[in-house]
């Protein structure tokens, strides 16, 4: 990786990699993507209908189908799915990930649901035999959970 992450930068920190997706982990795929597809297609159409995806690479548009916005973008599934894609990452040399559970129009109760579900089915499951706090899945990373445009920490109140 060219030695940047191994080089202090400007503040003397070492760098890393982080990677913010979208999440979403329910019982089943299915019971996921029918949670969320009302949500994430109204979401990614109005980005679309304000010209978001002007400037975005051909595999990152948004003026897809749901269902291509999914794949290779989402965390989504059962919480063995969910682990799977997140040892994805990791084995990639991602360090932290900052994960979105909620978009507009969705109820609370649904994006509470999956975040507990992930904690406890997921989150639990990573860090099994880890030292330190739960957020600490392995050595190097970190995952953080965002709902609601607010991060959900242990110090937070």
């Amino acid at each position: 990786m060219l030695g940047l992450l191994e080089r202090p930068g400007k503040a003397g920190k070492v760098g890393y990699i982080s990677a913010w997706r979208e999440m979403f982990v329910a019982e089943t795929r299915q019971q996921a993507v029918d949670i969320v597809r009302p949500h994430v297609e109204w979401l990614y159409r109005d980005r679309a209908a304000l010209g978001h995806n002007q400037e975005l690479p051909e595999a990152d548009r948004i003026d897809v189908s749901v269902d291509q916005v999914l794949e290779g973008r989402f965390i989504i599934g059962s919480p063995s799915e969910c682990m799977e894609e997140i040892k994805r990452y990791q084995e990639l040399g991602v360090e932290e990930l900052v994960l979105r559970c909620q978009w507009p129009g969705m109820p609370n109760e649904d994006s509470l649901k999956a975040v507990e579900l992930f904690g406890r089915e997921v989150l639990h499951h990573l860090g099994k035999g880890q030292a330190g706090p739960p957020a600490r899945l392995y050595e190097d990373m970190t995952v953080c959970s965002l709902t609601a445009g607010e991060a959900l920490d242990e110090g937070a109140g």
